[in-house]
This record gives structure tokens, sequence and C-alpha cells, in this order.
């Protein structure tokens, strides 16, 4: 199975590669996680979820592109912030 960077770098890359880095604006990207957030919301089979995990992890990682923003920095921020409210 792939690691996270090598699945992070082929999404840059196909990005890329269809114009859609650098060109679209990051609110263009907010609106690709939310249909996905919905189509997670009414999942019911297995693979429909894994369908709808993999549009966020990929729309989430285009608009971290786009908005210069670190993926993994950010997951990092909010667990020590939740790991810090639950002590």
């Amino acid at each position: 199975m792939a690691t996270f960077p090598m699945i992070e770098m082929r999404i840059i890359q196909r990005a890329e590669a269809e114009k859609i880095i650098p060109s679209t604006k990051p609110a263009k990207q907010v609106i690709e996680i939310l249909s996905a957030v919905c189509d997670l919301a009414k999942a019911k089979e297995k693979n429909e979820i894994i369908d709808a995990v993999g549009q966020i992890m990929t729309s989430l990682t285009i608009y971290c592109i786009l908005a210069d923003v670190n993926l993994v920095g950010s997951m990092e921020v909010a667990y020590r912030k939740k790991k810090h409210e639950d002590l």
C-alpha cells in the first residue's frame, strides 16, 4: 500500500497536470470538500464511505496547496489543541 506522502505527490501532480494548481481558487476546493462531506453523510456502504473519505482527502490536499497551508502540520496543531483540551 502506498504511503501518505506518495499519494499526496500523485494528487499534486495530477492537479498540476489538470491546471487545478495553481489556477483554481481555494474557495472552489471548499465547495468540493463540502460536496464530498455530504456524500459521506449519505454513505451507507463501505465502498461509498471509502470513496467519500478519499474525495475529502484529495480536495483537502489540493486546498492546502492552493492556500499555502501544510496539511499534516494543520492536523498536528489540531491534535495538540485537542490533546491539551482533554487534560
